[in-house]
């Protein structure tokens, strides 16, 4: 597009959601609603069992916007490049290449982690399940080797070799949107690595895991948690039939993803901790790569007592 064709990009979250350009006399509207699950809910006790309880639930609080972006100016781009759209209320950004799936009407390029329905970009809205948290809580002891994946630089989920105590505990991340979490193919996007813990691909800013104690002060040994992201468990009888999977990664609208306490790093390293009282603080989209219709739930709380 010239310098003489100005793009000006709307958004409109009324009670749908959506993130919206329009080019030129091309409107933007939204529909529709994808679901994937990503399934990993075996219970899995290893090692000797560790003595604390995990009691009641909280909610963090997480400043975040109900809109993707503000109405913003995409004038300039040169021909034949795309206004894509960004997270939050960041201005628009002229690219030369956009997934064929995030292609909108007038040249516009759905943001990060959404996909174009019917000329609009609706959008998903992922929370904490802190219920489902909490009563995932669970201790134990394992022991690791140098050569052992957990260990890894890049991954750090263990704070060292050999006997470690770990909280464990299972990640529920409803989307609550009316826009799919879609991904599609990670082989083919930067923000997915290969996970040599689960065999698969994984998006690497999904989850990121804290223990505080009551100064705010971290304790043990936080990480960030990869995810595969697929359609795991429908929030309704009317949820859609599962879309996504390890394959074709994202979440549908009225689907959960589940990360079972089993799997690998998905704890906090606890060895070393003093016995007392401590919060335990779980954010998902940490980093606002993934636009979102709300910010606000991506943050769980809860207490655990560690004795």
């Amino acid at each position: 597009m010239g310098l003489d064709r100005i793009c000006l990009v709307l958004v409109s979250f009324l009670s749908a959601g959506l993130a919206g350009c329009s080019c030129g006399d091309n409107g933007f509207s939204d529909d529709g609603a994808d679901a994937d699950t990503d399934v990993d809910t075996d219970a899995d006790t290893d090692g000797d069992t560790d003595t604390g309880t995990g009691t009641g639930s909280d909610t963090g609080t997480d400043t975040g916007s109900d809109t993707d972006t503000g109405s913003n100016d995409c004038g300039g781009c040169d021909a034949g490049d795309w206004c894509e759209l960004q997270p939050e209320d960041a201005p628009p950004e002229c690219v030369d290449d956009c997934a064929v799936d995030r292609q909108c009407a007038g040249q516009t390029c759905c943001p990060e982690g959404t996909e174009c329905v019917a000329g609009g970009c609706p959008l998903p809205d992922l929370e904490v399940d802190v219920d489902y948290l909490d009563e995932s809580v669970e201790w134990s002891t394992e022991s690791f080797d140098v050569d052992d994946c957990e260990v890894d630089a890049d991954k750090q989920c263990v704070g060292g070799i050999g006997m470690r105590g770990l909280l464990k505990f299972s990640l529920r991340t409803p989307n609550i949107g009316v826009g799919n979490l879609h991904f599609g193919d990670p082989e083919a996007h930067p923000l997915f690595a290969y996970s040599e813990c689960h065999g698969h691909m994984h998006f690497n800013q999904y989850a990121e895991y804290h223990l505080l104690d009551a100064d705010g002060n971290e304790v043990g040994s936080g990480h960030k948690q990869a995810f595969c992201l697929l359609d795991f468990d429908p929030m309704s009888a009317d949820s859609p039939s599962a879309r996504y999977d390890c394959s074709y990664q994202g979440i549908q609208a009225d689907w959960s993803d589940i990360y079972g306490s089993h799997l690998p790093c998905q704890w906090v390293d606890v060895t070393g901790v003093a016995p007392g009282e401590y919060t335990l603080r779980v954010e998902v989209n940490f980093n606002r790569v993934i636009a979102e219709s709300n910010y606000a739930n991506n943050v769980g709380e809860i207490q655990v007592v560690v004795e």
